[in-house]
């Protein structure tokens, strides 16, 4: 593969993750620095693409993109921070699905004594924004004890909210068709 060397990447903000190897920055390097070699965007009169019209250099750098995209990596790695707050993320999801009692609800049902069920929707908002999935086994179970609850309310506004902020999380593949 030829070195090119155009800089727009990093321009992009395409660069290297604290001195790892950064595939599609060098994937943007590489297909921009080939544009310019086969006469550029806009030049006139050199190279294969000086000859098409910009529609069609268009196309084919989408074309090029998609065939490189495929090859790509999925995502891009975690910076050593963001890998410790995803694990201690994960770990506070495995600790959700471990802590839930077989009837769906988990642990401290009560506050002070009042039975509701705000504290019952905030763990399984959580295991959602953790990404748990909706059809796994802990967020249905969860699911069926608050519908038996008749999402029960005694904080009336906190119990309310929390429990509306869940079901907007559940219904979001819903909501947002």
């Amino acid at each position: 593969v030829p070195s090119f060397r155009t800089g727009i990447p990093a321009a992009f903000g395409l660069t290297k993750l604290e001195g790892r190897r950064d595939t599609l920055a060098e994937v943007a390097e590489v297909a921009l620095g080939l544009i310019c070699a086969n006469g550029g965007f806009l030049r006139s009169g050199e190279g294969p693409l000086a000859r098409m019209e910009l529609a069609e250099v268009g196309r084919l750098m989408h074309a090029l993109a998609t065939v490189e995209a495929a090859s790509a990596p999925s995502s891009r790695p975690l910076s050593p921070t963001q890998q410790r707050a995803a694990d201690a993320l994960e770990k506070a999801r495995k600790y959700l699905v471990e802590s839930q009692n077989p009837d769906g609800s988990f642990q401290g049902d009560t506050w002070g004594g009042k039975e509701g069920t705000g504290a019952q929707c905030m763990a399984v908002l959580a295991l959602l924004h953790a990404g748990e999935p909706r059809e796994s086994v802990a967020i249905k179970r969860a699911m069926k004890y608050l519908e038996g609850r008749n999402f029960v309310t005694k904080y009336e506004t906190y119990e309310a909210s929390v429990q509306l902020m869940l079901l907007e999380k559940y219904f979001e593949k819903e909501i947002a068709q």
